[in-house]
């Protein structure tokens, strides 16, 4: 009896889990929806953001703002803004994932092995989750490094077809998820920004804060020297491309070196050895005919 409401209890868990992680966000849209069909949506920067953020937020500001959450929150907080999650979204993963789940395996490894077990779990888990979230975070980054240069490519051909900037990034928000799947995400978060009233500058200093993504973050200082200058920017656009090509070449050419390397040790443990039988096995063989 008592297995059955153990069972019970962790198949009650998991629905919570999913409801909160899948079911509460779509909630939350639609509701942003209903309320912008109904008129009721105010398109200012400081409303907007009160409404989009919610309790979540207000919640985060509070309790992970202070002490030992406060550092280990913004790491988390600064991988997955690089995957382009909402506050919202962000606040609720690190809350399930980095607390909630560990805490849960922990109880089932105390039930299951005893203290010992919880125990382990509870690090394991502790640790193993956040370097899942921080890989998550490396591996955008690499991606958006490489979708980079195509966004500067589209944005020269639109803005030299005398297309507007937020025409052109609306157009590529719609258009051009194929081609850079990581960098649209954040695309559409500056086509929302600036929906509900942010200036264009502030948004595209947000759009390229990441510095570690040096090509997106200097097509967006050329756009907003652009906006305020009134200067053509397919000059800058095109000296970005030229150097941004010059690096990843540089990339590559040190990737095929270590590549070359990596094959010679591999040839060095496999194939030397096989081939030296092959080479003095039939001598090794005659060698000891000899010998009888």
């Amino acid at each position: 009896m008592s297995d059955g409401w153990l069972l019970l209890s962790l198949l009650s868990a998991l629905a919570a889990l999913w409801a909160a992680l899948w079911l509460a966000p779509a909630w939350a849209r639609r509701d942003r929806i209903s309320r912008r069909m109904e008129r009721t949506y105010i398109h200012t920067h400081v409303d907007a953001g009160d409404e989009q953020d919610g309790w979540l937020l207000r919640f985060s500001e509070r309790a992970l703002g202070t002490g030992f959450l406060a550092s280990d929150f913004k790491e988390v907080d600064e991988a997955l803004s690089r995957t382009a999650m909402s506050r919202e979204r962000i606040v609720l993963t690190y809350s399930l994932a980095c607390w909630v789940l560990p805490v849960a395996l922990a109880l089932l490894g105390t039930l299951m092995y005893g203290a010992l077990g919880g125990l382990a779990a509870l690090a394991l888990s502790f640790v193993l989750v956040r370097r899942i979230i921080r890989k998550r975070g490396e591996q955008a980054e690499t991606q958006m490094n490489r979708e980079a240069v195509a966004l500067c490519q589209l944005m020269r051909m639109f803005l030299e077809t005398g297309m507007t900037l937020e025409r052109a990034f609306r157009t590529l928000a719609q258009q051009a998820g194929p081609l850079m799947p990581v960098l649209v995400r954040h695309i559409d978060a500056f086509n929302r920004r600036i929906d509900a009233g942010m200036d264009r500058t502030r948004a595209l200093a947000e759009l390229g804060h990441n510095r570690n993504v040096p090509v997106l973050y200097d097509l967006t200082v050329i756009l907003r020297q652009t906006g305020v200058l009134g200067t053509g920017a397919g000059d800058a656009i095109n000296a970005l491309i030229q150097r941004a090509n010059e690096v990843e070449r540089a990339r590559l050419q040190e990737a095929a070196s270590k590549v070359s390397a990596k094959m010679s040790a591999v040839m060095v443990l496999c194939m030397l050895p096989a081939l030296m039988i092959l080479i003095a096995g039939p001598g090794l063989v005659s060698f000891s005919e000899l010998l009888r």
